[in-house]
């Protein structure tokens, strides 16, 4: 009797996987089953026309608008390394009624891309069914965190892609629910969060900007002026330059930036040293610094869960964008000032010890004067004067010195002290 009823246990077929492990086990090594007992009525539901789009979608050329492959393995990437669901994280087993539609079309991805390369002997380093199962297995292990539509150039794929597959003739069962779930996430998001997504994403201006204040060359004054304006406009507006129309006028600043701008100017002069020029350099300087540290600000909320984060007061004023970046620097302007130049004065100082050095290899001592050093020792690119300078009575040591700024924090001074060994 319990040999019989043994031999029926083992005829029997094979459980099929929870649906926890669904999401755990790589798409191409699930077994026949396995999606659609984890999936359960969801998979039922959806119709035959659901499933010939999904296959047509996989199907598309490589590159072929917001869903072809490319873009998908792009988005899959972006939620790797933002970490999306890592296991580590404490919020990551804590389920979001708010994704459950997101996990849902996570999975159907995942599924049908898996059924339908078996169905035609793809191998799963195809590029089209790798990039349709590698994003659905990542939305469909979406738990506590919602990053993926918080995140700033992750934001921009994954929902582009969802928008476009929303539009999808062929998906009725999804589309309202999907379309719903994205044009909400984008509309709550704090304003700022769209502006600095626009810029953060390689903005060729914000680039253009950063190129010049490194350039060992100086622009004139006229052009730091025109790249300033081009500056706030980007953040202002969006403003994008027509590459076909470079010789096209700008268009006028909003009122408020417009307003901000004249008043660092009496702010700058009143605290600048003598030959701290051209005024837009430094201010550029000074925005940009301010940018990155506001940016950061917005990828350390990207971690936040969206349901924590909807209840908070946004971080970063979104209207007001450029102000909030220029009212620092109008407050105070030298500190942010000289922070945003000390990567220069640093720079200077060093080659300013290099020359001394150089010097003192030729001549067997350190000069008694700054003016003897050829070549010559850099003028503190902040002050434009010489930095300090003293030798000691035997000539085999010297410092350099730049005196620290008005308001400057305790230890930016930068002291470098060099040595020569008598032959």
């Amino acid at each position: 009797m319990r040999l019989a009823l043994l031999c029926l246990l083992l005829a029997l077929p094979a459980a099929a996987a929870p649906p926890e492990l669904l999401l755990r086990t790589p798409p191409w090594e699930l077994r026949e089953g396995d999606a659609a007992a984890a999936l359960g009525p969801t998979l039922e539901r959806v119709r035959a026309a659901d499933r010939a789009a999904v296959d047509a979608w996989v199907e598309r050329p490589e590159g072929e608008g917001p869903l072809g492959p490319r873009a998908l393995d792009e988005a899959a990437e972006a939620l790797e390394l933002t970490g999306f669901a890592h296991p580590a994280d404490p919020l990551a087993d804590r389920p979001d009624p708010d994704l459950e539609p997101l996990r849902t079309l996570g999975r159907l991805l995942a599924a049908e891309g898996v059924r339908r390369g078996r169905e035609a002997g793809w191998s799963a380093a195809t590029p089209p069914l790798r990039a349709a199962v590698r994003l659905g297995h990542r939305l469909g292990e979406a738990q506590g965190l919602t990053r993926v539509l918080v995140g700033l150039a992750v934001q921009q794929r994954v929902v582009q892609a969802l928008e476009a597959l929303a539009e999808e003739p062929g998906l009725p069962h999804l589309h309202a629910t999907l379309a719903d779930l994205t044009h909400q996430r984008i509309d709550v998001l704090p304003a700022a969060w769209t502006q600095l997504a626009r810029p953060a994403l390689n903005d060729p201006l914000i680039q253009q900007a950063r190129d010049a204040v490194d350039a060992p060359g100086e622009l004139a004054n006229a052009d730091w002026d025109e790249l300033l304006h081009r500056l706030v406009l980007a953040l202002a507006v969006g403003f994008e330059p027509d590459p076909e129309k470079p010789d096209e006028p700008l268009p006028p600043l909003p009122p408020a930036a417009e307003a901000a701008l004249a008043a660092f100017g009496p702010a700058f002069e009143a605290v600048a040293p003598p030959g701290v020029q051209p005024r837009a350099r430094r201010l550029i300087e000074g925005v940009l610094a301010e940018w990155d540290r506001l940016r950061g600000e917005a990828w350390a909320d990207t971690l936040v869960p969206y349901h924590v984060l909807r209840a908070q007061p946004p971080r970063v004023p979104g209207p007001g964008l450029p102000e909030r970046l220029l009212l620092p620097l109008i407050a105070s302007p030298l500190p942010a000032l000289a922070a945003a130049a000390d990567l220069d004065r640093r720079m200077a100082a060093l080659q300013g010890a290099e020359a001394l050095r150089e010097h003192a290899a030729r001549a067997g001592r350190f000069p008694e004067t700054l003016a003897e050093v050829d070549p010559p020792v850099p003028d503190d690119p902040f002050t434009g004067g010489p930095p300090g300078y003293a030798v000691s009575a035997d000539g085999r040591s010297a410092t350099l010195r730049q005196e620290p700024l008005p308001g400057d924090a305790p230890g930016r001074a930068h002291t470098h002290r060099v040595e020569v060994q008598a032959d």
